[in-house]
Order: C-alpha cells, then structure tokens, then sequence
C-alpha cells in the first residue's frame, strides 16, 4: 500500500515512517526540516509547501497514496501565541488546501487528520476523562487551530464523504523525542546520576498527562486506518492519569537516584492545561491495548539519552 506521511521529519512522523516500512508498505514522506533532521526516515523525501498548490498537487502526483497521514504543522503551543497567524496558515488554511487537493484527484484514498488533545483545553476542568463528544475549549492559539482543523474533518466528511478520520494523540513520548518535559526530566536525571548536576530543575510538576510510548501510537494508527470510520474522532492515549510528580518519582527509583526538586518558573507555560487524560472507549472497541507499559518506555528514553 501506498503511503504519504506530511511532516515525516519529526519526532512522530520519523517514528511512523519506520513503522510502516517495517510493514513493507511504500512510504512518501515530507518535511520541512533539513536532510539531516529526517536523515532516519531516509528516502523517498518529496518537497511540499501546504500554501503552494502546486507543491501539494506535485506530492500526491509522485506518491499517488492510498493512505495519508497528515502531520505537518505548527506545533509549538508557546510560539503560537505570538505567530497567531503562521499557526492558523498552517495548520488550517495548510490542511484545507491538502484535504481539498485529495478531494480533486478523485483517487480512492484514507485521510488521518493528526490533531492534539490540547483540542479539549478547558473541558478538563470539569471531565476527569475526556472524551470525543465534548465540545474543543482551546487554551491557546495553537489548540484553536487544531480545533479549527478537526471541523475540516467533519466537512469534508459531511458534504464530500471524504475517507477521512482525526485523531488526538495525548503524550506521546520516545527515545527520539527532544524539548518535552519528558526528555527534559531523563536529560536533567542522568547529569544527577553521574554527579555534573545538583538538583532536578523543573516546573509545574502537579499537571497529569495520559503518555503513550511511540510504539503503541504507531499500532493505534495502523487500527485505525483498517478499521476507524470516516467523519470520526479518536483520541489516542492510554486512559491513565500521571502527574509530573509520579513521573519523577518512578523516574527516581528506576535509577535509583535521588532527585532533589528546585522549582523553576521560567519553565512554567502559557497555555499548558492543568490535566489532559483521555477516555479511550472508541479506540478500544477497535481492539487497542497497550503494549509498552511507562517504565519500559522511560528505560528506553533513558538508553538513548546516554547514547548521545
């Protein structure tokens, strides 16, 4: 099967592009990183600009998908409050003009619109797990324009009946992933352990995530294209509450280390919502469980970190 994966150069996307060629699938990437940020997921790279039609029409000429999974965006949460616009150009008016491009080749092809948990923003104040029927509350120029992305979803669902699908990935977490709170904690936990640094400097420790290890994103995925319906929403997580205070402590005795805490407020983020953990119903019904439990995925974090 053919595949098209925009936004191949990150962290997700790299991971996905390996995943599926494991699965000996024909797999098109793309990116907006350099060769050398993309080096893993290797050939064939194409060149796409989701504001130039062209680019778009060119990409899907050479690839010719069966399957596209939609990755390319503006992700920084922090950055979009002040480049408002350059989020909503890509990550809105970018998926419109790819969605409709699609459309046009009149070709049978799936669609995974990839969007962000950070969609439900203030819904996690009053539901402990969220779920797909509640309303998007975005906290952030970011989350508003993945918001705005899934209604892209729907329409074209709606009127056009698109083969399209959109997901919400929680935390996905890595051996690859960098800038994350995650990587920052092993990063900071390791220099602790071999003694070049004092204290584990971090910020708001009593937010909560739903992780999941990039191995299960990469298997909830390959479900969803052989079975999730067209028009629908998925969240993709494992339903499982951890603050970054759990997460530091399991951290600790996994290297059995002490990590004396400092705050820092300058770590501290706009926009970051309090709680973010999932109701996952609809992608367990398809028949997802997890495979790769916090402590296997944080040992493998942790083995890539000392390999740098």
């Amino acid at each position: 099967m053919n595949y098209l994966v925009t936004g191949g150069g990150g962290f997700i996307g790299r991971s996905l592009v390996e995943y599926l060629r494991s699965k000996n699938h024909q797999v098109f990437w793309t990116s907006r990183f350099s060769e050398k940020a993309g080096a893993r997921a290797s050939k064939p790279k194409l060149q796409l600009d989701l504001g130039d039609s062209s680019s778009i029409l060119k990409a899907l000429e050479i690839s010719n998908p069966q399957v596209v999974f939609h990755l390319a965006a503006q992700s920084s949460v922090k950055d979009s409050f002040t480049e408002w616009q350059k989020t909503f150009r890509a990550n809105h008016e970018g998926s419109f003009a790819l969605f409709e491009a699609i459309r046009n080749r009149g070709t049978a092809c799936k669609v995974v619109s990839v969007g962000s948990s950070a969609e439900y923003g203030a819904q996690a104040k009053y539901h402990a797990f969220l779920n797909e029927n509640l309303d998007p509350q975005p906290s952030s120029p970011y989350a508003l324009s993945k918001s705005a992305q899934s209604q892209l979803v729907q329409y074209f669902y709606r009127v056009f009946g698109m083969s399209i699908v959109h997901i919400r990935p929680f935390a996905v977490i890595g051996p690859e992933k960098r800038g994350d709170f995650v990587s920052d904690l092993l990063t900071q936990s390791l220099k602790i352990k071999n003694g070049t640094q004092v204290t584990l400097e971090m910020g708001d420790t009593q937010r909560e995530r739903d992780f999941i290890d990039i191995e299960d994103f990469c298997l909830a995925c390959e479900l969803l294209i052989e079975q999730g319906q067209p028009g629908e929403s998925y969240n993709v997580a494992n339903g499982v509450a951890v603050s970054f205070a759990e997460l530091i402590h399991l951290t600790a005795e996994l290297l059995q280390t002490e990590l004396p805490l400092k705050l820092d407020t300058s770590k501290f983020r706009a926009g970051d919502d309090q709680r973010l953990v999932a109701d996952i119903s609809k992608l367990k019904n398809l028949g997802y469980s997890r495979s790769v439990s916090l402590s296997v995925g944080l040992l493998r974090i942790l083995d890539s970190l000392r390999k740098l």
